[in-house]
């Protein structure tokens, strides 16, 4: 769970409504976030929060804020497993509150109201049942395919390589630390991987260059888990060098 934390700030010459988001867990956080019932635009896209982190999202001179503020927000959970969960909404914000919910909080170190965020939790068990109606129902599926002309279509479309460079993932790769980063590529590959089972592709390539490693040993120890892997390469490629990983499936 984290919380939005808002402070009421009284300056000499002007009172402010700071919001802060405040991450006391081992997660992290991908957010996207509005501020309605202002004068003027309050946004924010991209957003992370690393592990045990508060940081400040808005400060909002309080003539801007009109009778009935709130906060929309959708945010995706992540650990180094991947996508871990969602939470999407608005929280709605009483100047009562700020006499009945007054709290002192030491991450800020001042009183402010807190308002938790809680998480729906990811269907972490879905790779299992894909992967045993795969190796089922093989013969069943590719029967459905011939007939099906959507996922006719989609097999013939889909990309046998994913590339993941975080460049490629995301619109400005500056704004992501590096276990934000790891915990967005995992979530993509695990993404892609569900769609290629489902779609019975043989085998794809995962671009994850050279580096230090650890991607490449994250996608490798991914891979490993899924009971319809049959092979996993790391070969020399004319195209890719050594920066890819191929999958072979059963």
């Amino acid at each position: 769970m984290i919380e939005l934390l808002i402070q009421r700030q009284d300056k000499k010459a002007q009172v402010n409504w700071n919001f802060f988001l405040l991450n006391p867990g081992s997660y992290t956080y991908a957010c996207n976030f509005q501020l309605n019932g202002t004068e003027n635009d309050y946004r924010l896209r991209e957003w992370f929060l690393g592990q045990e982190e508060c940081k400040l999202l808005f400060s909002v001179p309080v003539h801007f804020i009109e009778d009935y503020p709130s906060v929309d927000y959708e945010i995706n959970r992540y650990s180094v497993m991947g996508f871990e969960g969602k939470s999407e909404g608005r929280t709605k914000i009483r100047a009562s509150d700020f006499v009945k919910k007054l709290s002192y909080s030491e991450h800020i170190k001042a009183e402010c109201i807190k308002y938790p965020i809680n998480f729906q939790k990811a269907l972490k068990k879905r790779e299992k049942p894909l992967a045993i109606e795969r190796k089922e129902n093989r013969r069943l599926e590719s029967q459905l395919r011939k007939v099906e002309l959507y996922n006719t279509e989609e097999f013939a479309n889909f990309d046998r390589t994913l590339d993941l460079h975080i460049e490629k993932l995301v619109g400005d790769p500056s704004k992501i630390n590096p276990t934000a980063a790891l915990m967005l590529q995992l979530n993509a590959l695990r993404e892609y991987l569900e769609k290629a089972i489902y779609l019975g592709v043989e085998r794809v390539f995962i671009v994850h260059g050279l580096g230090k490693g650890k991607l490449k040993k994250a996608v490798d120890d991914y891979a490993k888990n899924l009971e319809v892997v049959k092979e996993i390469k790391n070969e020399y490629h004319p195209k890719f060098g050594f920066g890819a990983t191929e999958i072979i499936f059963k």
